[in-house]
């Protein structure tokens, strides 16, 4: 992903916004090189992680983005707090879009004016089924794990997960 793009949106939208060092690390998670990246034990607020989706979808061509949480009221809150930050972007010259669909429990589509590329941010609740998640990948950029559990190499959605790690899609956890 191209970070001083994301840096630029982060700066348009982030007046009077104080990020925690979970927060910051949360952010720096989204950055590294593609593959697993066990994120502190330190939780993350679900509206830090609509923010990051919101700036990821405004700023990366097909900036698509998913979010497993381990509740659906916690997969509302966070497409609704994304659409609050992506109102933010919708008259900016550079990082405008235009909304394509918005479901209140799963999902926002918007068409950036800039890249004139699709990007969808969705949740989905429910970690114990890795069918959840099939065929959700296409020009996927960042999935977002919430969970409460354990996270490890034997978990049973990771089979699942690896076709996305491979094309390139930036893999984070982060406990709630």
């Amino acid at each position: 992903m191209d970070r001083a793009r994301f840096n630029q949106a982060l700066n348009v939208t982030s007046m009077g916004l104080i990020l925690t060092d979970s927060d910051k690390k949360f952010i720096e998670c989204v950055f590294r090189n593609p593959g697993i990246l066990a994120h502190a034990a330190n939780s993350v607020d679900t509206e830090i992680q609509a923010l990051v989706a919101a700036l990821v979808a405004v700023s990366q061509p097909d900036g698509n983005v998913i979010l497993v949480g381990p509740s659906n009221r916690t997969c509302q809150e966070f497409i609704t707090s994304a659409d609050g930050w992506l109102n933010n972007f919708k008259t900016s010259a550079e990082f405008g879009y235009n909304l394509v669909k918005l479901d209140s429990r799963e999902c926002i589509t918007i068409e950036t004016t800039f890249t004139q590329t699709t990007s969808t941010i969705t949740a989905v609740s429910g970690m114990t089924d890795p069918s959840n998640l099939r065929g959700m990948g296409k020009n996927l950029k960042l999935l977002i794990i919430a969970t409460a559990e354990p996270w490890g190499k034997d978990h049973p959605m990771l089979p699942t997960l690896l076709p996305l790690l491979v094309n390139g899609a930036q893999f984070v956890v982060c406990r709630v």
